[in-house]
Parts: C-alpha cells; structure tokens; sequence
C-alpha cells in the first residue's frame, strides 16, 4: 500500500484509496489504483475493489475529495506513455460497497481449423470495456491467462497441437471490477502449423589459457522435457572475428526427458586441444522448441592447487528473433581487485558496425570504442584493451556499465568480471535498452546476508543502470522466507540519467539489515519511458586468502515466471552440493510439484510444497528430496516444477572444496 487518502461523505461513510506496488500477472507495471469503503466507522470494509481503467496499468496519485452535497469523489492520474490524463470516480451518498456486477460473457463457441487454430467467440457483455481470456488443456489442471485487454467479442488462439483438447472460458473487464467466467467451451484443432526451428546461443565456451596460469574448460548440461527424442545440431562459432558462415559442426540426440551431460564440450564434440573460445551455436528442432534447456559452467582449476574450481555460470539464450539496437552491461569493475572483460557477438550474416560506450556511476561518459565483426563473428576484450585511457592499470573503478550498440545489425554482448585474487569469475548478460515502458517490475531471485555451510559469509552486491535522460525512481521491497509478504513497505531510491546504482551489501546498506535473505522485488516509474537495468551478485570470501568467490544471479522480469520450469545441472555428490530457491511473485497461495528427474529421465524423487502469496525460500537438496540411494559421482539431474500460478525457481550449484558457486537459472 502506498499514498493513502481517506474521506467521509455526507452520510458518514468511510472510504479509502491507495495505489499498489505490488505487482501481478495481469497488470506487469504493478501501479494501480484500489479503494474501500466502510459504512459503519471503519469497523468493517467492503470488499476492495481495482478502479483503475485496467488499460494504462501504470496509474498513480489517488485522491479523495468530497463535494458540497456529501458524494465521494476519488481522482487518479493515468500516466501510461503519451496518456498523462486525470481519471475521476464518484461514489453517491451512502453507498457503501462495490460497483454493480459486471455480467459475464455468455454463449461461448470455440471453432477449431486445419492450421492449429482455435476461434473463440461470445455474446459481449454490456459493462465491458475488455475481456480476459483464459485456457486449460488436458494435462493441466487449472486455467491460465493467454490475453487480457481483449477489445472485441472474437479471439483467435494459434499454434497448437492437434490431437489435443483445449477448454476456454472468458472473462468482462471494466473499470472497477471483472465478472465471474463466462461458460467453458472446448475443441480440438485438426492439424497444427509447422513450427520453425529455433536458434539458442551460448555466448562463450572456452578451452584455453588465461592469466595467473588458470586454463579454463566448458561443460555443457542439456535437458529435454519433452516426451520424444530430439537431435540438435551444435557449431561451433571460434572467437577472433573471422567469418563464422561454415563454422565445425556435431550433433546430439536426447531421448525424451534426457539429461546430457557434455564434459570439456570444445574438446569431446569439436575436437579443439588448447586455447580457442567463442559461442556455441544450438540449431533446435521445432517441434522440441519449448522442451530443451541449456547451461554450461566455464571453470578453471584452482590456482593454489586446492581440489576444486572456479566456476561462471553462462545460459543459452534463444537469439531465433533477437534484434536490439542497445545493450547494457551493468556493475563492471576495474581496479586492483577485479577486472573485466566484453565480448560481442555478430548474430546476422553481414558484417556489423558497432560502438562501446564506457560510462562511470555517476552517468559521465568514460571513452568510447567502434569496431566491425564479419558475419556470425565473436571478439573478447578486456576493458583496459578497450578503453585504454580510461581503464587502465592505475584506476580505481567501480560501478562501470558498458552501452554496446549497432546501427545495422543484431548484437548479442556478455561481460566477466574476475576477482584478481582468486581468478574466479562472474558471467554479466547484456540486457537490451528498451524504450516506452513507462513502469515495471524487476525480480532478484535471492539476495543475500548469511552465514552458510563451511563458515562462508555471503552478501549481494546489486547494480541499476537508468540508461534514459529523466530520473527513474525505484521501489525496493524484500520477500521474506516463508511469509505472506503482502504488507512489505518499499524503500523508494532515485536513480538519475545515465547513472549507475551500486550497493556493495544491498541488504545492509539499502535495507538496513544485519543478517537475512530473500526475492528482491523492484517496482520502478520511469517518465522518459526507458526501462532500467539491474545486475546481481552473492559473493562470499576465499577461506583463508584475500579475494572472493561468487555468482552472477540476473535479475527478471515479471514475464519469465511460468507455471513450468526445469534447472538443468543439479549434482549431490562427494565434489558439489545443490540449494533450489523458490519465489512467488503473485499474490494468490501456489502449490508447487518438484520432480527429481535423474540423467535418463526417470523418476529419482518428488515433493510437493505451498507457498504464501509474494513468499520466497530456498532449500537444500537433501530438503527437498529423499533418494533410495545416493547420486554417483558426477550425475548431473534436472529438476522440474510445476506450479499453481506462474513462479521463479533457480539451483546454486556450489564445490564443496572451494565454496564457490554457480547459478543455475529456471528455465521454461
């Protein structure tokens, strides 16, 4: 709850308005306006109901003010890009509850085609101003959202899979309430649309040298949860920007709900000895499109001849569609302590031009660098290399972000940032710029300030880029480890044109926290309608020598959470240890099936857990699962969730020798 403003009417009746920064599934921007009315002195209130116009979603500043003759008149400000317009509800006299009931949609008919398509229509209801639409199929229990802001009586639903059952139901929306669900229709499309295949990339994987003697090697986990074979064809993209149109190839076959472990990946697929590195790109099937996850950890033997590794983790990401003209990579450092490296990868098949910009946390521009990639091509450079006037051996820099653009072509950009002391390393992604989003919502799956297994002592750093020109105001709230965390008060920051935030100890220093844990939610208002970018980092001290161990955790949005997720590369064994988090960013209680899968795809164990609305907890995996027999050493598992309501999940995958970790993020 946030900027009350209470009234009394003629009649002696109570009524108060907020607006909420709590965010939902329906409304992303998190920013709409709610209001309650009592009747009896504010012993009791009527239901609380969304006066917002359930189209802008980013709706602040309610206000009540009463008029002469006693009505209740509540005012609100609609500040959706290009909108900036005040929204006015009276409620009469006396009256002490909810609107009337919006009718719900009624006749129903769905209509099924030969090309995977499911038409849907429906007698409008007469107090809509939108519909919601809603779906089931049969091996799902319950319905989910497809579409809101629905503006006519029809919909067209696409892609599906013949042979399967679709069930629907509708819903009417205005600007006070939505109706009960409209009947439940169902249909079977005929025939399905040939699905294209789908392009994933893993920005770097290595077999090579690099400083302080380390030689990092790349293992790669990939899981298929579909319930058929697929073969994915993999090349292998080598950095140094030659043209990669012909690039090695190899292929994989995982049969259904396999989990592939591939070992030293550039050696045992590609036949590379020593000292190349560049992406690896994954050729997916259509039909396996939404069924395979990949991960890897790039790693390094320990410098001081410790057993164990220093080890990032890199996600494959799907680049089938992308096309971005700005990325951002946030909360790079360069002093005597860390230093950090960009890489650049050309994902068209012409060469590309593209510029570096270098900026300080306080927004001022450092240097700038231009370069050319030929086709399919990678490079990676240290910032000094870069940035020599700038970044050099002698600076003290912190907070460093890193705006990697393109006129003409499709960029994808990554950064490592090293601790020097101990060569362990943290993946940073480059998120795009995106424009015309004037307020939103961020998730931090886990932050951080604990003492855990073997005496570490963990903390999160945490870094938020404004790349637009108008201040960026920010909403910071903490979901505590099984609670109900509804009632959270955000911290409010400012966070200025092209600066970056930084917080060392994010707990301590913005929360004022000693100790705890937990999702970090943040709500964010941006007037120029540029989205910010954040980064996170838990990170614990080397047992006995200066320097740290850590993990790079990107922050998503609210359109990741899913109801179906996998984390692909779970190990227990003598050599690594695995903790699986859970968040919930909705405000309804979700009820959550975790499935051990072990690398042939059957059964090892299964759970069943609730969670409280907007809770959070992580757990071991000897928590979370209870095995006839241990794992072998080296099996590499997949779990797989199901939820009542879209969740985050994700695994920290930790060596038991050195204590350094590696995130494994949910994946859909």
């Amino acid at each position: 709850m946030f900027a009350p403003s209470v009234g009394i009417d003629g009649n002696k009746n109570i009524g108060i308005t907020w607006q909420a920064l709590t965010a939902s599934l329906l409304y992303p921007g998190g920013l709409d306006v709610f209001f309650s009315q009592s009747s009896d002195g504010g012993k009791a209130f009527s239901p609380v109901i969304n006066i917002s116009d359930n189209i802008g979603q980013v709706e602040t500043s309610p206000f009540i003010i009463v008029s002469r003759n006693g009505q209740m008149n509540v005012f609100w400000q609609d500040e959706t890009g290009g909108n900036d317009q005040l929204l006015a509800l009276a409620f009469g006299s006396g009256v002490s509850g909810p609107p009337q009931q919006v009718t719900p949609p009624s006749n129903l008919v769905v209509t099924p085609d030969q090309f995977g398509q499911i038409t849907l229509s429906w007698t409008a209801s007469p107090e809509a101003t939108s519909y919601t639409i809603k779906r089931r199929s049969d091996s799902e229990p319950e319905f989910t959202t497809i579409a809101i802001g629905v503006t006519s009586n029809s919909f067209v639903d696409r892609h599906l899979q013949a042979g399967n059952a679709y069930y629907y139901s509708v819903i009417a929306v205005n600007a006070n309430q939505e109706s009960p669900a409209s009947n439940a229709a169902s249909a079977m499309p005929v025939g399905s649309i040939v699905l294209e295949d789908k392009i994933w990339l893993l920005p770097t994987a290595a077999r090579s040298s690099g400083l302080s003697s380390s030689f990092f090697t790349t293992d790669v986990w990939i899981s298929n949860a579909s319930e058929a074979g697929v073969n994915l064809t993999l090349e292998f993209l080598q950095a140094g920007g030659q043209n990669n149109t012909e690039p090695p190839k190899s292929t994989l076959s995982l049969a259904a709900h396999e989990t592939r472990s591939v070992p030293n990946i550039l050696e045992s697929l590609f036949g590379v000895q020593s000292n190349r590195f560049g992406p690896i790109r994954f050729t997916v099937p259509g039909v396996a499109t939404d069924s395979v996850a990949i991960v890897s950890r790039t790693f390094t033997p320990s410098a001081d001849e410790m057993p164990g590794t220093y080890g990032l983790a890199v996600e494959a990401r799907d680049v089938t569609a992308t096309g971005t003209s700005a990325l951002g990579l946030v909360g790079l450092r360069q002093n005597a302590a860390f230093r950090s490296n960009v890489g650049i990868i050309n994902l068209t098949d012409h060469t590309a031009t593209h510029t570096l910009t270098l900026l300080n946390s306080a927004g001022a521009t450092l240097a700038t660098a231009s370069g050319q990639l030929p086709a399919y091509a990678a490079s990676q450079s240290s910032l000094i290399n870069l940035f020599p006037s700038a970044a050099n051996d002698s600076s003290n820099l912190d907070g460093l972000t890193v705006v990697v653009s393109s006129p003409d072509a499709a960029l994808m950009a990554y950064a490592t940032s090293v601790d020097n002391n101990t060569g362990d390393g943290s993946f940073v992604s480059g998120l795009p710029v995106q424009t015309g989003l004037p307020g939103g919502t961020h998730y931090v799956p886990v932050v951080t300030k604990v003492t855990g297994a073997f005496g570490t002592e963990w903390s999160s750093r945490l870094a938020a880029f404004n790349p637009g020109l108008e201040t960026v105001t920010l909403f910071f709230s903490l979901h505590l480890p099984k609670s109900d965390n509804r009632e959270v008060i955000p911290v409010q920051q400012a966070l200025g044109p092209k600066a970056t935030l930084v917080f060392s100890d994010v707990l301590e220093q913005l929360l004022h926290k000693a100790s705890g844990y937990g999702a970090l939610q943040v709500d964010w208002i941006a007037s120029s309608g540029t989205a910010p970018i954040f980064s996170s980092q838990p990170a614990t001290p080397a047992a006995g020598k200066t320097g740290t161990y850590g993990l790079q955790v990107d922050p998503v949005t609210l359109s990741h959470a899913t109801r179906s997720l996998r984390i692909t590369g779970v190990q227990q064994d003598d050599r690594f240890r695995t903790n699986i988090g859970f968040a919930n960013p909705t405000n309804e209680v979700v009820s959550l099936s975790c499935v051990l899968r072990k690398p042939d795809g059957s059964t090892a164990s299964a759970h069943s857990l609730t969670m409280q609305p907007l809770d959070y907890f992580q757990m071991g995996f000897n928590e979370l699962f209870t095995l006839s027999s241990e794992p072998k050493s080296g099996e590499v598992m997949t779990v797989e969730v199901i939820a009542s309501a879209p969740i985050f999940v994700y695994g920290s995958l930790i060596d038991n020798a050195t204590q350094d970790p590696t995130y494994l993020p949910g994946q859909p």
